[in-house]
């Protein structure tokens, strides 16, 4: 009986929390967060990170349980996401002009691919959805390191 009910209350949760996030609107990512004086948000980079992680796991979750409404908005939080307040220069410690010239590139990826998948969720098989969040994190993973070398 009670595996039932935290199931019935994770299930509500996960509901729930795959129709935050998701606004819809498009501009240049990688110009917005690469500008000292970005305006999009008031959030900082790591609160911008992490909701970003979130919408990936809303797209995995989505895609392990077949829930394609699941991984539509994921993907569309990821294409709308905020850049963070003062763009990413204020972060930086070290390596700016390497990260400047790698972002744009690393950012299109991700938001290209997560605007196909917006486009193909309702339509293409779990395995091509799974190798798109591949190219995905693959992206990320790649700016992450740059970042942190």
């Amino acid at each position: 009986m009670k595996v039932s009910k935290l199931i019935i209350v994770m299930s509500a949760l996960l509901f729930f929390s795959s129709f935050a996030g998701a606004q819809e609107h498009s501009h240049d990512h990688a110009q917005e967060v690469l500008s000292e004086s970005a305006t999009g948000s008031d959030l900082t980079l790591i609160q911008v990170m992490h909701d970003l992680t979130h919408q990936m796991g809303r797209i995995e979750f989505g895609i392990m349980t077949n829930n394609r409404y699941m991984i539509e908005q994921g993907a569309k939080a990821v294409v709308s996401h905020p850049a963070p307040e003062g763009g990413i220069k204020p972060y930086l410690r070290k390596n700016h002009e390497q990260v400047k010239a790698a972002v744009p590139e690393m950012d299109q990826r991700v938001h290209k691919t997560a605007q196909k998948m917006v486009e193909l969720a309702k339509t293409a098989d779990m395995e091509t959805l799974q190798r798109m969040a591949g190219e995905m994190y693959s992206a990320c993973a790649k700016c992450h390191a740059l970042f942190r070398d």
